[in-house]
């Protein structure tokens, strides 16, 4: 392959201003900002200069991140740990026994309840802190060149640089056939791959031509065995693997970014925009949605915008209409001061430092004032949480800090008046009453999505979750071990675990691309939101019939939801009704009213009333027990409390009719009443009709 012969490398695109030319008013972010170290330095030159609280917030962790540089002990020369477990037994169980497994996993015939399940992990589960060690080893030894260099161009530091590159230079002459190769650490190699790539991009006029060299010899072999991996996997077909998809997007956004660097690597490129850039992003759509989780949407969003960022000024996937709006999903769903995420993997944890840093860099990409207004809002409302996740987390959040100030744009809040958006693409709906005041607002999130429960989505067609004030009111129960934990698999991505319907006790599809829903109306009058959700499909061919109704009135003086369900099936059945929350629910069967506490930790001061409306007899059970316990991560997080409410006959035909009041302890509540003839109901001053078949409607003079 060709090499380059010169110590400094081809000049990057980016042109940086001239200095004293309008350097005071916002620049737009330039094309490869994520992959310049030039640039970043510039954008903590700005930071030091920036007054505001997000600004503050954000130099105390750049200063933390230096004292960690500076007093970072890394043993030289940084060896590649051994692995105490046949790596034959690993390769062979990835190459043969996982592959089959997603592939059956995602073919069309999987309408079953239980997911195909896992083949054992055998070097995991026999010999899991074996296994464990080598890859925390591993991600703290790339993390270490990472925050080095970062720390050194923050603060123009030339020992942390030189120190950056020493652990880097060690990692890049690793040779095939170790532990972080792709067939063995399970997307290790791609991350160490990419984070490798940048800490070289960052420091490129520091490089000599060994080391150009042997950065070269690295990503041939590396770039090799990634590609051989996709194509065994058949991504083209089955894109939808959380990690081999990470995977995917890791090594497409190193391909891309060395492109000026390494000419003869022109044959990945060429794969990578034949396959990869028309999945771009896999779990998202124009709208901007992300399916796998409001949560999660981090870990995604931050791969697939390095592979955008990569890319030269006016390429389409830097304008690509996922891009444009992903940010919005995060900033509706998953609002700067919510305490709790929804529908998926780490649903219980509240916006972190990285959704924070990737709505700054969103905001400067399209100079959104009011994405950097979220980026400042969500940092001064974590009061300590960390992110979950791998070690580098905190310095790729940095990185997307510092290029978002290298373009001065300052944050701007949301009119705080009602709003609901609709992302088509993930299935999701959010509604707020006060959107950027958190007192003030009630915020509603619906999942309805044709994406099904696949990986990190639960079966949760047609739930949803409420949040009051800023506490968590109705919520996705159970937590996040790790993925196939029993905790998780028995209970957290159940749909007993939603605040959604069982049928005969049994929910939705679990691990199903085909366990889908779909909303099929939905409009938006004044202040008030109306749709309706469709899961039939989810429940597996049980039902002919489950539809949602939901109307969310968020102008009333005390907003209240209406809630209509309906299911049918071909024989009698009886239909669970879910609800789910961190605090024990006042049941009042006389009055057929639940009332519901927020969460406590937070104030306890939010209340929500529901009344039921129709009229068969029910059961209550309540309880604050999972079917599966958690683990050592989990144990210091709140309990949880899950309420099923039964009708005592079985029927073909089902309707639940609820009304749900929003408010807070002195709050004085309305009593809905409901004529099921005429098909009319009344809250306050407003009236409905509801009807089955049709939905729920504004009643008109």
């Amino acid at each position: 392959m060709t090499l380059p012969t010169l110590k400094t490398p081809p000049p990057t695109p980016s042109v940086l201003p001239v200095p004293g030319v309008d350097d005071a008013l916002p620049q737009p972010l330039r094309p490869g900002a994520l992959w310049d170290g030039a640039i970043l330095t510039e954008g903590a030159r700005r930071l030091f200069e920036q007054e505001g609280k997000g600004a503050s917030m954000l130099r105390r962790r750049l200063e933390a991140l230096r004292q960690k540089a500076r007093e970072q002990k890394i043993e030289h020369p940084v060896r590649e740990p051994f692995f105490p477990i046949d790596p034959e037994l690993v390769a062979r169980f990835r190459k043969q026994d996982a592959c089959t497994y997603w592939k059956a996993a995602l073919a069309d015939s999987q309408v079953e309840q239980n997911a195909i399940p896992l083949p054992a992990y055998s070097y995991q589960e026999a010999d899991y802190p074996k296994f464990i060690a080598p890859v925390r080893e591993i991600r703290t030894a790339v993390t270490t060149a990472m925050e080095l260099t970062l720390a050194g161009l923050a603060f123009e530091e030339e020992e942390l640089l030189e120190r950056g590159l020493a652990v880097w230079r060690d990692m890049v002459a690793w040779k095939p056939g170790g532990f972080c190769d792709d067939w063995h650490g399970d997307m290790l190699a791609a991350s160490v791959t990419l984070r490798l790539i940048r800490v070289a991009l960052w420091q490129k006029e520091r490089l000599s031509t060994g080391d150009w060299q042997a950065l070269g010899a690295m990503l041939e072999w590396r770039f090799r065995e990634t590609h051989e991996l996709m194509v065994h996997f058949a991504i083209d077909r089955y894109p939808y693997d959380s990690h081999v998809i990470h995977a995917a997007a890791l090594f497409a956004a190193g391909v891309i970014a060395t492109e000026p660097y390494f000419p003869a690597l022109q044959p990945f490129r060429d794969w990578v925009r034949e396959v990869i850039e028309p999945q771009f992003p896999i779990w998202g759509g124009d709208d901007g949605g992300w399916a796998a989780g409001v949560s999660y949407w981090k870990w995604s969003a931050t791969d697939w915008l390095l592979l955008a960022d990569a890319y030269p000024g006016g390429h389409p996937l830097r304008s690509h209409p996922w891009v444009r709006n992903t940010g919005w999903f995060k900033f509706y769903a998953h609002p700067a001061h919510s305490r709790q995420g929804a529908f998926g993997d780490h649903g219980d944890i509240p916006p972190g430092p990285l959704d924070a840093s990737l709505l700054r860099y969103l905001g400067a990409l399209h100079r959104e004032p009011r994405f950097i207004w979220y980026a400042d809002e969500a940092l001064a409302n974590q009061h300590g949480v960390a992110d979950p996740g791998p070690e580098f987390v905190e310095v790729e959040g940095l990185a997307l800090d510092l290029a978002a100030f290298s373009t001065r744009l300052t944050g701007t809040p949301p009119a705080p008046r009602p709003c609901a958006r609709h992302f088509a693409d993930a299935g999701l709906i959010a509604a707020h009453t006060a959107p950027g005041d958190p007192l003030r607002n009630r915020m509603l999130l619906f999942r309805c999505s044709r994406w099904g429960s696949f990986n990190h989505a639960h079966a949760d067609q047609n739930s949803f979750v409420i949040e009051s004030g800023g506490e968590p009111l109705l919520i996705d129960a159970g937590y996040y071990p790790n993925y196939h934990h029993p905790h998780q698999k028995k209970f957290s991505i159940q749909t007993a675990a939603h605040n959604a319907l069982l049928v005969n006790g049994i929910g939705q599809t679990i691990r199903n691309l085909h366990s889908r829903g779909k909303i099929v109306a939905y409009r938006t009058e004044d202040d008030a939101v109306t749709f309706t959700g469709d899961a039939t499909e989810a429940y597996g061919g049980r039902c002919r019939k489950v539809l949602r109704h939901l109307r969310f009135e968020m102008g009333a003086e005390t907003p209240f939801l209406i809630l209509m369900d309906e299911v049918e099936t071909d024989h009698p059945h009886v239909t669970d009704w879910m609800l789910h929350s961190y605090e024990p629910m006042e049941i009042n069967e006389a009055e057929r009213t639940i009332l519901v506490t927020g969460h406590r930790g937070y104030g306890g001061r939010a209340r929500a009333l529901v009344h039921l409306l129709t009229p068969q007899e029910v059961y209550w059970k309540q309880s604050d027990e999972f079917p599966a316990p958690t683990d050592h991560r989990e144990i210091h997080k709140p309990k949880q409390w899950h309420l099923q409410v039964t009708p005592r006959f079985y029927t073909s035909t089902t309707l639940i009719l609820a009304t749900l009041q929003l408010g807070d302890a002195s709050t004085r509540w309305s009593q809905p009443f409901y004529d099921p003839e005429q098909g009319s109901l009344t809250l306050g001053s407003r009236s409905f009709l509801v009807r089955p078949g049709h939905g729920i409607d504004a009643a008109t003079a």
